[in-house]
């Protein structure tokens, strides 16, 4: 499949260094060994989100959980883009980026979307001023290895948000860190979506390792020392995270069909609805016929149907659909070398659960360098 001459190899764009992308790469390089594939992204590494809560807890050096763009690039032969993707035109094929060289266009005949979500509360007052987005990772990571080398010794910190990614990082932080750790969210039952038994034991062993749960409650404004809740309570802080959720960037909304967040909407087999020749993957991208939570999971059990699918365009072969699963294993890291692990409605706490997070996360990043 080409636009114009079909002796051309296709030519594959890859917007964002995505899970789903980078778990595709080598699969797709195998099947399509004289395409044109060209990955875009403004940074030189891919941060694996599995492995931040170890990397703030002081397990793993923060290498271990970059994934170095360029070397990817060169085992798989193909062309690292270093900007930022700013809008697509489906119709002419184009996407539009800036970069180190300025502002252009790249056309595609099959292109794939990957760029994650973020966390930042931009219409909260005072977060861009003082807040920091759990996402994306890597700039989170750089703030708060700025914050542990500057700060005075028990600075309070506040994560606004008390889902699975704000309450590991409450875990990690409380490892690490002297000062107080205050943990808000807005539901009357944080983590309610996990069976009783395990929010049980997290909120246990937040309570036991002096973690404080404010549920129930809004953060109204951050500030540059406290956060101001709803009810105008005011709760010390030098460092707010915002953890509250996946956010969707704004320039796909304006040319592609969105849901009422702002994701992507695909189809079964992860082209864009409507399109025939884009498709989407991971935290972006929302299955209208199977919508499925935001965890990582997904986008790498994507990767190779993704991959398959793109392929099977280029050849002219049919696509097959992403089945996503309804369940899937939960591991919840607890700070120390402790893990909460969640598997059709069981839970355990221990070590033992620790260990498989620490071998599937270690995996993960072996085979991404393999």
């Amino acid at each position: 499949m080409t636009s114009n001459d079909p002796s051309a190899p296709v030519n594959i764009l890859l917007v964002g260094a995505g899970h789903a992308h980078l778990v595709a790469i080598p699969a797709l390089r195998r099947a399509l060994p004289h395409a044109r594939i060209t990955l875009i992204d403004p940074g030189s590494e891919a941060a694996y989100s599995g492995m931040l809560p170890g990397v703030v807890a002081g397990h793993y050096p923060v290498a271990r959980m970059m994934a170095p763009l360029d070397r990817i690039a060169r085992m798989h032969k193909i062309h690292l883009l270093r900007a930022s993707v700013t809008g697509i035109d489906p119709e002419r094929r184009l996407i539009t980026l800036i970069g180190p060289q300025g502002a252009g266009t790249r056309s595609y005949d099959i292109a794939s979307v990957d760029i994650g979500s973020h966390a930042c509360l931009g219409d909260m007052p005072g977060f861009r001023e003082h807040g920091a987005p759990v996402k994306p990772v890597g700039p989170f990571q750089r703030r708060w290895q700025q914050f542990r080398e500057t700060a005075p010794p028990r600075s309070p910190v506040v994560l606004i948000g008390a889902g699975l990614a704000g309450v590991e990082i409450a875990f990690a932080i409380q490892h690490v860190h002297d000062g107080p750790v205050t943990v808000i969210d807005s539901g009357r039952a944080p983590l309610a979506g996990l069976p009783p038994r395990a929010g049980a034991l997290l909120r246990g062993s937040m309570a036991a390792q002096g973690i404080v749960l404010v549920s129930g409650r809004r953060v109204a404004r951050v500030g540059s020392d406290h956060v101001e809740l709803d009810d105008g309570q005011r709760i010390a802080c030098a460092f707010a995270i915002g953890a509250g959720g996946a956010r969707a960037y704004d320039w796909p909304g304006a040319t592609l069909p969105v849901d009422g967040s702002g994701f992507i909407r695909v189809n079964a087999d992860l082209r864009v609805m409507g399109r025939n020749d884009l498709f989407a993957a991971g935290d972006c991208a929302v299955q209208a016929n199977a919508p499925r939570p935001r965890a990582g999971v997904y986008a790498v059990r994507q990767g190779p149907v993704l991959a398959a699918n793109i392929a099977a365009l280029a050849d002219g072969r049919a696509l097959q659909a992403f089945q996503p699963q309804r369940d899937y294993l939960k591991l919840i890291s607890l700070g120390g070398r402790q893990a909460v692990a969640v598997w059709k409605g069981m839970s355990i706490r221990g070590r033992a659960a620790w260990m498989l997070k620490d071998r599937i996360d270690r995996s993960f990043m072996a085979s991404l360098a393999d």
